[in-house]
């Protein structure tokens, strides 16, 4: 039970938690409470626990829809809520305990990257393989910002990689991967 659900049973149910942390509610109440699987011990984290639930449905439906995670600009609060998850899984959150078990298991369950380089890898990988596809389809090497959007993401990413190329910043593995038999392009300094 939430507070925006029914606030006046919410509230009594806290009132129940405080008699219960004083010791003031006999074996047969709090038997009575527990039955209704409300957490006396929970010390106020049912809504922390609803909203980390509903942020994580609303993730779950941004990659389903989008197809990748969502950014700052274009889902505010989840890429807020990842970005927490991840600083707390990796330890780095200041006064946050670790990530709880449960949390934990539900997130490796959907595959979440708890890492920023492995999103990054990953979709370095995945915009790769895409290129080489649309090469091997295409008998143009043509690209423009005016083609279709997955025609103008892989644009956008091409004209990044030349760019950290001549700027001396794509990573050595990534500059192998362009000298495969299957590339025709002449990267040129």
């Amino acid at each position: 039970m939430t507070k925006k659900a029914d606030k006046t049973a919410y509230e009594w149910l806290i009132a129940q938690r405080r008699a219960f942390i004083k010791e003031r509610l006999s074996t047969e109440q709090i038997g009575k409470i527990e039955s209704l699987s409300f957490d006396l011990h929970a010390n106020g984290k049912e809504y922390d626990t609803q909203r980390w639930l509903t942020l994580y449905k609303e993730y779950q439906n941004f990659i389903i829809e989008h197809g990748r995670a969502p950014g700052l600009v274009s889902a505010p609060q989840i890429y807020s809520w990842v970005q927490n998850n991840r600083q707390v899984k990796a330890g780095t959150a200041k006064r946050r305990k670790p990530l709880e078990p449960w949390k934990e298991k539900m997130l490796a369950d959907i595959n979440f990257d708890f890492s920023q380089q492995e999103i990054f890898r990953r979709t370095w990988n995945e915009n790769y393989h895409l290129l080489v596809g649309y090469l091997m389809e295409n008998t143009s090497y043509r690209m423009t910002s005016n083609d279709k959007p997955e025609v103008r993401r892989l644009y956008v990413w091409i004209n990044n990689q030349l760019r950290k190329f001549r700027e001396h910043q794509l990573a050595p593995s990534y500059i192998l991967r362009f000298q495969e038999p299957e590339w025709t392009l002449v990267w040129t300094d």
